[in-house]
């Protein structure tokens, strides 16, 4: 029924492998077994399209551009569910690391690693959800501490369920996760978008998140639960931590006390230009 795209290249053992890793309706599935154009439903929030055209998307960054890490803390009862880092230096990926199995202390210390590998986080910001709580604990004490994360370093926690706080914001999206996601949508749908590293993570998970709207005309994304059931598959655990990383790139920077005159602060602001949102965090 289906022409097979490259069958020298394909064994009956491979295709029943992807098959069943990805599911007969994935994408994937569609454009390298089935040989068809993928089609993107009314309720994809990124098409597969889109996630390729960021393979090959190349960006340098430039000296005012934040570094920031996400950071997906998996759950107690882990299971299928990972703990990934990612880290942006403005619009280019850096790094994809998973470092499930690590408690609270040493994803701590991958993050102060990656932190240190980058040249120093400008943002650190972390799904705060369960022992991802510990892990912020930890984040805030290390800041400005030897051997730890930058002075000028935020560590910003994320509830993905938590509510919108300015009126525009309440509006469109349903909760926090639906204007994470809508801004990493966004930035890699844009023709100067993000440059995300070419990792097959990436399309497998992105182009099965759905979106939709309820009756107040509010974005939302599925929960992770709603998710596993409706795919079968663990969490998207490195799509949210892309998001989060995302997310860092987005309103000012709260790092300290401050007075009128920043000399006398007790930490100089991270200075961040090409941000469509500039409110405070």
């Amino acid at each position: 029924k289906y022409k097979v795209v490259a069958p020298y290249l394909l064994t009956t053992k491979w295709v029943v492998q992807q098959s069943a890793k990805w599911g007969i309706d994935h994408p994937l599935t569609v454009s390298k077994i089935l040989g068809k154009f993928p089609k993107s439903g009314e309720k994809t929030l990124v098409g597969l399209d889109i996630v390729e055209e960021c393979f090959l998307r190349h960006y340098t960054p430039k000296t005012e551009d934040r570094k920031c890490i996400g950071v997906d803390v998996a759950g107690a009862e882990q299971g299928s569910d990972a703990t990934v880092l990612t880290g942006l230096h403005g619009k280019k990926q850096k790094f994809r690391k998973d470092v499930t199995g690590e408690d609270t202390n040493g994803i701590t210390g991958q993050v102060i690693n990656e932190s240190r590998e980058m040249g120093g986080a400008d943002i650190v910001v972390l799904d705060k959800t369960g022992i991802g709580t510990g892990v912020y604990d930890n984040l805030l004490a290390a800041v400005g501490e030897p051997g730890g994360l930058p002075k000028s370093c935020e560590i910003r926690g994320v509830h993905f369920g938590a509510g919108n706080e300015q009126a525009e914001d309440k509006e469109q999206y349903y909760d926090v996760k639906a204007r994470m996601f809508a801004l990493l949508r966004d930035d890699m749908k844009a023709d100067d978008g993000l440059s995300l590293l070419p990792e097959s993570i990436y399309t497998e998970e992105l182009p099965t998140i759905n979106k939709d709207f309820n009756k107040k005309g509010q974005l939302v994304i599925e929960s992770k639960k709603d998710y596993k059931k409706r795919t079968g598959r663990g969490s998207p655990d490195s799509s949210d931590s892309l998001a989060l990383a995302n997310f860092g790139r987005y309103d000012e920077l709260r790092i300290g006390k401050f007075t009128k005159d920043n000399k006398t602060s007790e930490h100089v602001k991270t200075y961040a230009s090409g941000l469509k949102s500039k409110r405070e965090w």
